[in-house]
């Protein structure tokens, strides 16, 4: 419900707006969504390489895909 009241808010102070950009989300979901959700940031250490470091989350994580290659093998 509360998107439809953001979408209908929307609607209301500004009815000449497109609608792909009238707003759905809250300006709280939307930083939430877009800068909380994204910051994906992780600092690496300076003295391993790649492969060190996917070999060392492939020990961390052994259930997960490690890899998938384009061609499927």
């Amino acid at each position: 419900m509360s998107h439809f009241q953001t979408l209908l808010e929307g609607v209301v102070a500004n009815p000449e707006q497109r609608i792909p950009r009238l707003p759905i989300l809250t300006e709280t979901e939307r930083r939430q969504l877009l800068v909380e959700w994204n910051d994906t940031r992780t600092d690496y250490s300076a003295h391993k390489g790649i492969q060190e470091l996917f070999e060392e989350q492939a020990r961390n994580t052994p259930e997960r895909v490690a890899l998938i290659c384009e061609t499927g093998k």
